[in-house]
């Protein structure tokens, strides 16, 4: 740079310009081309709530693939948990191993419900995955449950990333 080049500094705004819809902070969002059939997502319902918070998730897949150009290429994958234990004496069966690997050879991910049992740890140890996701958070109808004050977790909305990559996670 010599002394007749000059500089123009751009101030950022304090604060970001807010989204109203969710549409809407998708289509700003930029995101690799989706394949001709869609990213491929693998359904595990799981047992007890499972199927009906998989159900909600799917449809907000639809609503997303509605509103975007974002396409989904969903398929179901078998029991998972006691109802696998029960029918093939593993909570993780090798139908569902046989599944998610399939997933994964096409770079898909796989969205399941709670399993009973040891699932979680099977699946886990089974495709070396390293992470939970765990959302969180209040609720108004628990306002008043728990030892911390409602106003402190007033509109609480993050993720906890939890390694799980074995030691103790899976009683070594």
């Amino acid at each position: 740079m010599n002394s007749t080049d000059t500089i123009t500094l751009q101030t950022l705004p304090s604060q970001p310009p807010r989204v109203a819809r969710l549409t809407d902070a998708i289509r700003r969002t930029t995101r690799p081309a989706a394949p001709a059939t869609g990213f491929p997502i693998g359904i595990l319902p799981g047992e007890g709530i499972g199927p009906e918070v998989v159900k909600v998730a799917t449809d907000v897949l639809a609503c997303v693939a509605k509103h975007t150009d974002c396409r989904f290429d969903l398929s179901e994958g078998g029991p998972i948990g006691y109802a696998a234990a029960k029918s093939d004496g593993d909570y993780l069966s090798p139908e569902v191993i046989a599944f998610c690997q399939d997933l994964f050879t096409r770079s898909g991910t796989v969205l399941c419900g709670p399993g009973g049992g040891r699932f979680v740890y099977d699946l886990r140890q089974q495709f070396d995955l390293f992470c939970k996701f765990t959302p969180v958070q209040s609720l108004s109808a628990l306002a008043d449950a728990g030892v911390i004050k409602a106003q402190t977790r007033q509109d609480v909305d993050i993720i906890v990333v939890r390694e799980n990559v074995g030691g103790l996670y899976f009683g070594e």
